[in-house]
């Protein structure tokens, strides 16, 4: 009887340990705090984006300001090299309902070389998008040293927009890409 509760206890201890050890690495590896993604090109350059590389935007609406309130995605761009780079930016939608289609659902891709002062690199709307690979912004010199990207996309709630454009989904991934001159 004895060798029969050592081995019950034993058991009953593995199967514990065995869902803890599981349950703790299934918490970590979809936690959504290893959004940190850094992208290395050879000896060149490396891109890292500071919440991940995919976009997903549920139940949008307009805004007024989207340097505020419009759905952000942060990346740096490393230039570790003496040539000159240029870096081309590539939007991959994967979910574009034809309500978004629109005029007035818009992208903007800043850049700063210091992360704090941004200007406009590339603009445009996803009024004639569809579903695929969009460019977004093609041989931007990249400067020795790190240059900041924000890519927003936004509602644009200075301007008339459809009803039926609210709540919809948008998905996307971009893609960051280095080519010497």
């Amino acid at each position: 009887m004895t060798n029969k509760k050592v081995i019950i206890v034993a058991l009953i201890i593995s199967i514990i340990a065995i869902t803890s050890i599981a349950t703790y690495a299934w918490f970590t590896w979809s936690s959504t705090n290893n959004t940190e993604l850094t992208l290395t090109i050879g000896e060149l350059a490396d891109v890292k984006f500071t919440t991940g590389n995919d976009i997903n935007v549920d139940n949008i609406g307009p805004v007024l300001n989207y340097l505020n309130d419009g759905e952000i995605t942060t990346f740096s761009f490393n230039n570790k090299s003496e040539l000159e780079l240029f870096t081309n930016v590539d939007l991959n939608i994967t979910n574009l309902p034809n309500e978004l289609k629109n005029e007035s659902f818009k992208y903007v891709l800043l850049s700063s070389s210091d992360n704090t002062h941004f200007e406009e690199v590339a603009s445009g709307n996803f009024k004639d998008k569809s579903n695929g690979m969009v460019s977004i912004l093609s041989s931007y010199p990249a400067q020795k040293g790190e240059t900041y990207f924000k890519f927003i996309i936004y509602m644009d709630g200075n301007m008339e927009n459809p009803v039926n454009m609210m709540g919809k989904s948008f998905s996307a991934t971009l893609n960051v890409t280095v080519g010497e001159n």
